[in-house]
């Protein structure tokens, strides 16, 4: 959680002195590195300092990767897109535990670097597929004067030859708004009135997303343990395989709240809303049910993930080109935040009252809806780049398919 809150602070810093793509390739070259050592050291010192380094280069990639993609999509369905790319959240949860499920079953200390050095070829394929088809999105390029290469993606995308009135009209367009800024800073998102609140609102909801992911999920399999479930021989086998379910149910999530948000009179900020609704509805079911935990304890997870998927689209859309990287990374440094109080708090809950967790969930969850319902923008079939200032609500569908058009 360190490594990555620093990362990710600095990623607006450090996507304005190097290229995003070259950032992205290098930083996932170290985490491959320093994988491969975390696999044959014995020293924890040197262990922590991998995690440290390994955490600041996830730091850096994840919110250039997100936002390279949304700079990249159409406006319609773009969030179930953005939203569905967090499969591969899930899927290397459920890689890594079944890897755990096979090599150390029983969580033998001894074949923990067997683990870790298998795990490390998710960042190798990673690694060689960003380096030979990643490429930079053309709104950004054309931020960073490099017009020609803008063009020629623009070129290969539309698949015919820009004329050169459309191309000066995008690069027109482009460089609108606060994209005319050539030194951003991070007072910037904080910049006009729905601008201060919309990211004075987003802090708070991104660190209570990440309080009601990390903190469950931490003692998730303690409560397992205590509630019984597990008891029987090779319980902690039990305990992965119940772990493999949970991440294979929640992982729906992704797909759900992408189509739900496509919807117009749901938007990204009901959709959100709703999720927290149905979150709160599993919690109160598992105090109620806590035999059906494995499957009451997924289904909450999903909930809880949609809203945290969701509102990370509408925090990549809601931003400009511009400081989208420094947005995006500074939000991703407030939910490391949230992810490191969450470890402190939940252990210390589960060690006052099994049950204690679940009921602050439920304050969570209240606490985050009222914070989104206050949002004062809506990013359904908004146009990227679109100032804050110039509107705060969500478009009908004769005016969506305008801007469909237009885009």
């Amino acid at each position: 959680f360190l490594g990555v809150g620093l990362g990710s602070l600095s990623v607006g810093y450090v996507t304005e002195k190097f290229r995003r793509v070259k950032m992205v390739n290098t930083c996932q070259l170290i985490i491959f590195i320093c994988h491969l050592l975390l696999g044959i050291n014995d020293n924890l010192i040197v262990f922590a300092i991998l995690r440290i380094i390994i955490g600041t280069c996830i730091g850096i990639i994840v919110p250039v990767a997100i936002n390279l993609l949304t700079e990249y999509l159409p406006i319609k369905n773009r969030a179930a897109a953005l939203t569905s790319v967090w499969f591969g959240y899930s899927f290397g949860q459920t890689f890594l535990l079944v890897f755990i499920l096979v090599i150390m079953p029983n969580y033998q200390v001894a074949q923990f670097k067997n683990t870790i050095l298998v795990s490390s070829s998710i960042t190798f394929i990673s690694l060689i597929l960003c380096f030979i088809f990643l490429k930079d999105s053309p709104r950004n390029l054309i931020l960073n004067h490099e017009v020609n290469e803008a063009i020629e993606i623009l070129e290969k995308l539309h698949g015919s030859h820009i004329k050169d009135i459309d191309r000066d009209r995008i690069i027109e367009e482009d460089l609108r708004g606060i994209n005319k800024i050539e030194n951003i800073s991070i007072k910037e998102i904080f910049t006009g009135h729905n601008m201060l609140l919309t990211t004075t609102l987003l802090v708070i909801i991104w660190l209570l997303n990440s309080i009601l992911f990390y903190g469950p999920n931490l003692i998730a399999s303690l409560t397992m343990k205590a509630i019984g479930i597990t008891e029987e021989a090779g319980a902690n086998k039990a305990i992965i395989v119940d772990q493999i379910w949970i991440a294979m149910i929640s992982s729906s999530s992704n797909a759900i709240g992408g189509l739900l948000s496509e919807i117009s009179w749901l938007g990204r900020n009901k959709t959100t809303n709703l999720s927290l609704v149905v979150a709160i509805v599993f919690n109160v079911l598992i105090l109620l049910y806590p035999k059906n935990y494995n499957i009451l304890f997924g289904l909450f997870t999903t909930a809880t993930s949609i809203a945290f998927n969701v509102n990370t689209t509408y925090s990549c859309e809601v931003y400009p080109t511009k400081i989208r990287d420094l947005a995006i990374g500074f939000l991703f440094f407030a939910t490391r935040i949230g992810g490191f109080v969450s470890q402190i708090i939940y252990i210390a809950l589960n060690n006052w009252d099994i049950w204690a967790p679940y009921h602050a969930n439920t304050i969570f969850l209240v606490l985050n809806i009222i914070m989104v319902f206050l949002l004062p923008i809506e990013t359904y079939y908004r146009p990227l780049d679109e100032e804050l200032e110039s509107t705060d609500k969500t478009y009908t569908d004769e005016e969506s398919d305008l801007i469909k058009k237009v885009e």
